[in-house]
């Protein structure tokens, strides 16, 4: 991927190289090397969700839960998988001790989606396990 030269990527499609790129590093265990990657994709100012759920998974992933967090809620802004962002969003809250508000956000995940895989299964848990491992 190194010998690819950006400039040369059609500028609506270049944000997608750099999301691979990210998915690349993080396969390999380069977490920090993704999330700069994916940090590029948004900063071409792409108005769809899902750079922005790859960036906060991977910033969970180095316990960054503040960040992880405001990547999120400005991903509500944003065009794409809204109920997606607040599945996300309910992790983040709970790994931070939050339950009302991962409650919530589970929640309205499943307004927008009732049938979003996992997200009724996790709300309907009597007795969740904390901390919830990513």
């Amino acid at each position: 991927m190194e010998k690819i030269k950006t400039d040369e990527i059609p500028d609506k499609y270049r944000f997608v190289f750099y999301i691979r790129k990210g998915k690349l590093h993080e396969d390999q265990g380069q977490i920090d090397e993704a999330i700069l990657s994916y940090q590029k994709s948004i900063d071409l100012k792409i108005d769809d969700t899902y750079p922005y759920i790859f960036l906060a998974s991977a910033l969970l992933k180095k316990s960054r839960l503040k960040e992880a967090e405001e990547v999120l809620v400005e991903a509500l802004n944003k065009n794409g998988d809204i109920d997606e962002v607040h599945y996300n969003l309910s992790f983040v809250y709970a790994r931070k001790g939050d339950f009302i508000q991962a409650i919530a956000s589970m929640k309205e995940c499943l307004k927008l989606d009732a049938t979003f895989p996992n997200a009724r299964t996790w709300l309907d848990c009597p007795t969740p396990r904390w901390p919830v491992p990513f």
